[in-house]
Parts: structure tokens; C-alpha cells; sequence
């Protein structure tokens, strides 16, 4: 069995562990008295790429060596790798700390024992993404941001399920987003990515064999093939090693399609399109269908 990289390896561990933690943290949600924080460092990938999206990237004075979009996060000064350098934090005197709560809720409560105030998000379905970009910009004091940006994220969600309302459940495609391929990580019910799937007009396939994050066994996935297989990873040869690879009918036929790993992976706005580039591949004469209706009502 091919090894996976110790990277991947402790992070992969870490998302499982912080699926099953029961804690959420949305700490540091100022007073209307409270200036709003200036010096933020931000701890996670996901948290640095929300803060710029919300237009508070400014507010930013340093972030980890993983947070590498958008660009201007890359120049920032940098508090750590994966794992936060709490003296490097400490020096920027920030006034607020902000991450994924479920990946570094510990770090979160070291900082905040040292009486920096912190906030993490909690997000587990897709409706948290959007509820905790509203708690985000209220902890960085500008409540009317987060309204703006998730509103008009559900309002994105809203057009999906209405251009896919008239899809009879066995149009829908079962969908298989690969992670890493040996084991093969992906994940199950009850997740963000899993809603994204349902939202795109799919069906998870991993979502009968799994909740939360984790690995499926290879021989389970040959017993019940995917219509569509996602490769969040840059590996396909690794795949191609798999007994059965090349019987399945989704690989035969083209159905393996790479993707953005970020766009599943994180929890940031940007995860909206791709369940939007993922739709189209999935219904794509539906989508022609209703832009040949649009272009009929356009005036002449």
C-alpha cells in the first residue's frame, strides 16, 4: 500500500479528531463599545482567505506559511507553518487571533490563555460557512460586511436549486470527491462537502459508508462505483494503480475530472463556485437549456 506523506498524514489525523470534537468557538464577538481589532493574525487558511473576502485583509498583520490565497496574504509576515509559532504571535501584538476552531481550537485556547482575545469557526454544513462568515466580520467590527458577502452566497445557492428544481432524484449523479487516493480520503453525511454535492444535483457516494471526514475502503467503492469521480489531489497515476481501475464505467467513459482541491476543501466563499463549476459538469444541458431561455426573453 502506497504511504501517505507525513504532511497529509497529520493533517488528515487532525480533521478527523476535530469532526468529532464537540466545542465550538466563536470567542471574541466585541461590544459595541469595543474598538474594532486592527492587528489580526489568522491562524488558518480558511480564515485568512474569509477575512480578505469580507474586504478586511487589511486588517491582517500576520498568518501561517499555509495561507497562500489570495496573493497579498502571501506577503504578510508568517507566524508559523502548519503548526502556529505562538512567540512569533505574540511579537505582532495582535488584537484578536482568528482560525478554524475545529483544526486549532487548542492553539485558539493557549492564545487566548495568555489573554489575547480569539476567534474560531465551527462550520460543518454549508449553512455554517455562510452563518460563520457573519460571525467573522462581526468579531473584526464590521457586522455589515458578513451580511453583504453571505447574502449574496446563499442568494448564488438559491439560483442553484432553482435552475436544478425540476431534477428527478435518479438524474442525479452519485459523486465521489477523492482527497487522497491510497487510502482513499474523502468525505461523508453530515459535512460541508457533502452539502455542496447536493446542492451541485449530485449524491455523495460516500455518504452511506461515512460521517465526517475519513477514509473508504477501495473494495466498498468497486462493490457500488461512482458516476463521477473528483480528483481533489494531484495524483491520478496513484489511481490508475487501483485493482478495477480501469473496468469502472465512469473511468471509461471520462467521468474523472480533476478539480480544485480549495474550492471543497475550505470552507471560504470560493467553495460557492465550485459547487457552481461542479453543477455544470454535472447537468450541463440543463444549463444550456435554461441560457437558450434567456437568450429567447432577451429583447430584440
Amino acid at each position: 500500500m502506497t504511504r501517505l506523506p507525513p504532511l497529509f498524514l497529520l493533517a488528515a489525523a487532525a480533521l478527523a479528531a476535530a469532526w468529532n470534537a464537540v466545542d465550538t468557538r466563536r470567542d471574541a464577538v466585541p461590544s459595541p463599545r469595543r474598538a474594532p481589532p486592527l492587528r489580526v493574525v489568522s491562524i488558518s487558511p480558511s480564515t485568512t482567505e474569509c477575512a480578505f473576502a469580507l474586504g478586511l485583509g487589511n486588517r491582517l498583520v500576520g498568518v501561517t506559511a499555509s495561507c497562500d490565497h489570495p496573493a497579498e496574504a502571501r506577503a504578510l509576515p508568517k507566524v508559523g507553518g502548519p503548526t502556529a509559532d505562538l512567540e512569533r504571535i505574540v511579537a505582532l501584538r495582535p488584537d484578536l487571533v482568528i482560525g478554524n476552531g475545529r483544526l486549532v481550537g487548542k492553539t485558539l485556547d493557549r492564545i487566548a490563555a495568555l489573554g489575547i482575545p480569539t476567534w474560531g469557526s465551527a462550520s460543518r454544513s454549508l449553512a455554517d460557512l455562510f452563518s460563520d462568515l457573519e460571525g467573522l466580520a462581526q468579531a473584526l467590527g464590521d457586522a455589515e460586511a458578513g451580511r453583504r458577502l453571505a447574502g449574496a452566497l446563499r442568494a448564488r445557492g438559491d439560483r442553484l436549486r432553482a435552475a436544478l428544481a425540476e431534477v428527478p432524484s435518479d438524474r442525479r449523479p452519485r459523486v465521489l470527491i477523492e482527497y487522497w487516493p491510497d487510502p482513499l480520503w474523502t468525505a461523508g453525511g453530515g459535512t460541508s462537502l457533502d452539502d455542496a454535492v447536493a446542492l451541485a444535483g449530485g449524491r455523495n457516494a460516500a455518504a452511506s459508508r461515512l460521517t465526517g471526514w475519513g477514509t473508504v475502503a477501495w473494495e466498498s467503492v468497486l462493490a457500488e462505483p461512482p458516476d463521477f469521480f473528483l480528483l481533489a489531489h494531484d495524483n491520478p497515476e496513484m489511481c490508475a494503480r487501483r485493482p478495477g481501475w480501469e473496468s469502472l464505467r465512469a473511468v471509461r467513459e471520462g467521468r474523472v475530472i480533476p478539480v480544485n482541491r480549495d474550492h471543497f476543501a475550505r470552507e471560504t466563499p470560493r467553495m460557492v463556485e465550485g459547487i457552481e463549476s461542479l453543477a455544470k459538469i454535472l447537468h450541463p444541458d440543463q444549463f444550456q437549456r435554461r441560457q437558450v431561455l434567456q437568450d429567447h426573453k432577451q429583447p430584440p
